[in-house]
């Protein structure tokens, strides 16, 4: 056997040997180049050949074994396969090393396939779940890069080169709509050294198509095209950017070079110049250059090998076109990073209404265009730190309307915001202003793991803020209103996520503002109606909360009036609810009307659910009565007369209104006098409503009484004008807008109409007002025929609007 041929256990089974022949024939000693089976029996051995003796009979021991008949053929076959296989395997080790490199080199291959990994895993929709995978085999398949075809490239550098008398490129429509969209599987990567190429083909088919379509101008000499030249060189700068809008509208594949002027323009100094020419490239961005569905690729991220088959089913012409196409683009994605840095550069100027409109275009070109999303959104979050008021407030404002247009990009913001929440060095106003943007986010049931991550980090700082002793901070009421949203929305099987911060809760309802005490009594409740086990420790917290000093001049009346009804409803206890409702009527004596108004509407509402709670004030009235009865009574059971009922001391079994825990104060022993002392209180609503109670149990009312019967609502109806209309009433938010009273819509009280009517069908809160103009009519002796009364009022001296005044007071005494 030679060297060359590979000698192992396979090949002598496959000549029809054993194991042992095997074994025999590794014993032979191969010291010549070459051993030939094909021996001669006859041959003659001299002395000098005497050596080669044992070699010629070795020879022919193998030539009677048959080996004789080896197929010389059959095993060069087989060793040039083995051969191939040993170079495929070196060539494989070679290919996967170019290919790691070129993943760690290009853009992180294996970040982007562990990305979809992720997508597809959080969002477990069908259709997204596939759309994934298939974006994840397509990142895979072009992880390596290949070179193009010699031929290929030789013949768009021929092509390029060849002059022209026609343009590749015909102006007319969007530039984006001429661009085929291609499946993702139609080709690999093209290397670096054959995009090079192509893109200096590009360039020359692009810059030879500019020269034809601006020799066709010149030819054509139109007054416009004579305008635009003179502007140009001569004009204003608004006119100067105007020209260069209209040329770079007409044909952008040909009007680089005006828009690199724009660019220019831009990153100037001079900031008249500079928001000049943003408001046109806004213009230009959003109408013109950018896609609408899609990002701009660059010439990297081409099939390059494509253009071959273009070729051959459409012509070179069309290549040729779809090559310059493809240049164009990746010089749009180069400039749209010059936008970029130009805004970067903008948004963090010195002055605030420069930051403000930068603001606005980068909220523009985020919410059109899905161009650049990452850094536009980083720039808009930023700004939610903005030293200014105005900017991050606007920063805040743009960021919900980019979500309520844009529902599932919530994820993507609220990532990009806790980003800004646990930077280094974050200021606390940045912070604040964040989480207030968390808080007003709209969630919906199919939203629950968004809400799950927002407790988190609500809890998070809830724990920082608490452990530094600030209960009475305005962060710490931001944070609490965030998890009161977020709460019904989230699926938490933990239960130790709130066990944890029970005590806190209940220590920032008794030792912070009453706002902030608000909002922990509703979460408060949110959970241990979750739980539905409502202790008696949350009601003693919200009983003692009636008492508040801060009651009175709180702006959260309507979120504890319905934590208040909720807890009520949901009360087992009968006793404890009729503490609650003569807490109520007593907090009725010192507030302002329209609270008094609305807490009377709440005892109302709850007389509908539990009918008891005034049966018993009720069967008093029916057995007193019109004078007043006084009797002895034992030392041992003092009462006071009040009225006709009688309010029995605070001793066992009688009511105590000062005890801590409404279930043991006894409000089951007494009547709801109170009631009845509030049918003389000084407003004319709450003596309305107070009458209502005490006759049919029920308040009739379908409007709000906390914005119908406040102070500003009483001084709108001496204005007799309509007030100027404003396209945005600003002092709401998006998830606690600006209410407005439904009396706004109401007419003048100084109309005829209304002074005609008759003083029964007056409105208990309007009466003065027809008392005081119908008074003010027969002053001056007006007739139906003559001016309105109302336009008679400046003529009216102090002193008599003063006895007018005095004068209605006596009788509503007397009354």
């Amino acid at each position: 056997l030679s060297k060359t041929m590979a000698f192992t256990l396979d090949a002598v089974l496959d000549l029809g040997g054993e194991k042992d022949d095997f074994e025999e024939l590794r014993a032979v000693d191969d010291d010549s180049e070459e051993m030939e089976l094909d021996v001669d029996d006859n041959a003659h051995v001299t002395e000098d050949d005497a050596p080669k003796l044992e070699d010629l009979e070795i020879k022919r021991f193998l030539k009677k074994l048959g080996f004789s008949k080896l197929d010389k053929t059959k095993t060069r076959k087989r060793e040039e396969n083995n051969e191939a296989v040993e170079r495929d395997k070196k060539q494989s080790k070679e290919k996967k090393r170019k290919q790691s490199s070129l993943v760690r080199e290009d853009g992180r291959v294996e970040d982007k396939v562990s990305q979809l990994q992720s997508i597809s895993g959080d969002y477990g929709v069908d259709g997204g779940g596939k759309e994934a995978e298939k974006q994840l085999q397509f990142v895979q398949q072009s992880a390596s890069k290949h070179p193009l075809d010699t031929g290929l490239l030789e013949q768009l550098e021929t092509s390029a080169a060849k002059p022209a008398m026609r343009l590749l490129v015909v102006s007319g429509g969007h530039w984006f709509e001429n661009v085929p969209d291609l499946p993702p599987d139609v080709g690999v990567r093209p290397d670096d050294e054959s995009t090079a190429r192509c893109d200096k083909i590009g360039a020359m088919l692009l810059e030879r198509d500019s020269m034809i379509y601006k020799q066709k101008k010149e030819s054509q000499k139109s007054s416009d095209a004579q305008w635009l030249k003179t502007v140009l060189t001569s004009g204003t700068l608004s006119d100067k950017l105007a020209a260069l809008v209209l040329q770079i509208q007409e044909s952008p594949e040909h009007q680089l070079s005006c828009l690199d002027m724009l660019l220019r323009m831009m990153k100037k100094k001079s900031k008249r110049e500079a928001l000049m020419a943003l408001d046109a490239v806004r213009q230009l961005w959003l109408t013109d250059l950018l896609p609408e569905v899609r990002r701009l690729k660059p010439l990297s991220q081409r099939p390059l090998a494509y253009l071959s088959t273009i070729a051959q089913s459409s012509g070179s012409e069309a290549r040729d076109r779809l090559l310059l196409y493809w240049h164009f683009e990746d010089q749009l994605h180069k400039r749209c990073g010059q936008v970029i840095e130009a805004l970067q550069i903008l948004i963090h100027d010195v002055e605030e209404n420069v930051r403000k409109k930068t603001l606005g275009l980068v909220y523009d070109l985020l919410s059109s265009k899905p161009e650049q999303e990452k850094e536009l959104l980083s720039m808009l979050v930023n700004k939610l730190g903005d030293p200014t008021r105005q900017v991050s407030s606007k920063a805040a404002y743009l960021l919900l309307k980019l979500v309520s247009s844009h529902p599932n990009m919530k994820l993507v913001v609220m990532c990009e915001v806790e980003k800004l929440l646990y930077r280094p060095k974050v200021s606390g106003k940045a912070q604040y202003c964040a989480i207030c943007f968390l808080n007003q986010l709209i969630l919906t049931q199919r939203e629950s793991q968004l809400a799950s991550r927002l407790i988190d980090i609500y809890f998070s700082f809830f724990k920082l803020y608490t452990k530094k002793g600030s209960v009475e901070t305005r962060m710490l009421g931001a944070l609490l209103c965030g998890v009161n949203r977020a709460f019904p929305f989230a699926k938490i099987d933990d239960d130790g996520v709130f066990q944890e911060h029970l005590n806190t809760l209940f220590h920032v309802v008794h030792a912070g503002t009453f706002n902030t005490s608000v909002q922990a009594l509703m979460l408060l409740y949110q959970v241990m109606e979750s739980r539905k086990s409502v202790s008696d420790r949350f009601y003693q917290a919200l009983y003692e909360k009636l008492l508040d000093p801060g009651l009175r001049a709180s702006s959260k009346h309507a979120m504890f009036l319905n934590v208040l009804f909720k807890a009520l409803k949901s009360d087992p206890s009968r006793n404890r609810v009729m503490a609650f409702v003569k807490r109520l009527l007593q907090v009725c004596f010192y507030q302002h009307a329209d609270f008094s108004c609305a807490m009377l509407y709440l005892v109302s509402e709850m007389e509908r659910i539990r009918p008891y709670l005034l049966d018993k004030l009720l069967a008093q009235n029916e057995e007193s009565t019109d004078e007043e009865s006084f009797k002895d009574i034992d030392e041992g059971n003092r009462a006071v007369s009040v009225g006709n009922s009688q309010f029995p001391n605070c001793l066992g079994g009688h009511y105590m209104p000062r005890n801590r825990n409404p279930l043991y104060a006894g409000a089951e022993h007494t009547s709801l006098w109170e009631l009845q002392k509030l049918t003389c209180h000084f407003h004319p609503s709450v003596s309305r409503f107070s009458n209502d109670l005490l006759q049919t149990s029920c308040i009739e009312y379908e409007s709000n009484p906390l914005q119908d019967f406040t102070l500003i609502r009483f001084l709108d109806r001496f204005v007799y004008k309509n007030p100027k209309k404003t396209e945005n009433d600003r002092g709401g938010s998006l998830m606690q807008p600006k209410l407005k009273s439904v009396r706004l819509m109401d007419k003048p009280v100084n109309t005829k109409k209304f002074l005609s009517q008759s003083e029964s069908n007056v409105r208990e809160d309007e009466l003065f007002f027809y008392k005081y103009f119908t008074s003010t009519a027969r002053h001056h002796k007006v007739t139906e025929e003559k001016e309105m009364p109302g336009e008679h009022i400046d003529r009216i001296t102090l002193s008599d609007t003063i006895q007018l005044t005095d004068s209605l007071l006596s009788d509503r005494c007397r009354g």
